[in-house]
């Protein structure tokens, strides 16, 4: 019997509003919308996220590359 937002949040003890951001990365599979709302199998997982190898890291340690800089003017 599927289940509403609110009572997924409950069970897994998060917010609603939490609920309805994995909706929307769509990582609760079987989710469906009912007249607006979000029905949820009994049973969902929730899915881990996806991994981008150009997003592994920490920011500080992704290597910048550097733009080549303008030619400069002659002096006059």
């Amino acid at each position: 019997m599927p289940i509403s937002t609110e009572e997924a949040a409950k069970r897994h003890g998060v917010s609603k509003r939490r609920i309805q951001a994995l909706l929307k990365q769509e990582r609760i599979p079987g989710a469906t919308r009912f007249n607006g709302d979000w029905m949820l199998p009994d049973d969902f997982t929730i899915l881990p996220p996806p991994v981008f190898p150009e997003h592994r890291g920490h920011p500080a340690q992704r290597i910048e590359i550097e733009k080549p800089k303008p030619p400069r003017r002659k002096a006059k």
